[in-house]
């Protein structure tokens, strides 16, 4: 659905079997100039509006690299406060945070409406 950016974390680099937990990270994530160690990894939020109700969707566990998706506006990728429109690509799936267990890139999709979790 259309919505605003929020949050954008891009500099996570892919964690695997080496770096099981945040006791034990990957050189890159300690060297980040966001200094951003969180479980969820590379991830965008985008707040909309729906029927009255504020939903906030955060997309987690996005590629290493180039995480985030291009907005077609601007030719750069997502920054926040950039408009995003239904069917945009937004980010691309990948093993960043704590997903160093996983065989394949998948994604992470958390729901908040009107501030409290919900079921997507």
């Amino acid at each position: 659905m259309d919505g605003i950016v929020t949050r954008v974390v891009s500099s996570q680099p892919d964690r695997d079997g080496k770096y099981p937990n945040k006791k034990k990270l990957p050189p890159a994530y300690l060297s980040n100039t966001n200094n951003d160690t969180d479980d969820a990894g590379n991830r965008i939020t985008i707040k909309s509006e729906l029927d009255g109700d504020i939903l906030l969707h955060s997309y987690w566990h996005l590629q290493a690299g180039n995480a985030i998706g291009i907005n077609p506006s601007t030719g750069k990728q997502y920054v926040v406060g950039d408009k995003v429109r239904k069917g945009d690509i937004i980010g691309y799936t990948g093993r960043t945070g704590n997903a160093y267990n996983v065989p394949n890139p998948h994604l992470h999709l958390n729901m908040r409406k009107n501030g409290k979790n919900c079921n997507p």
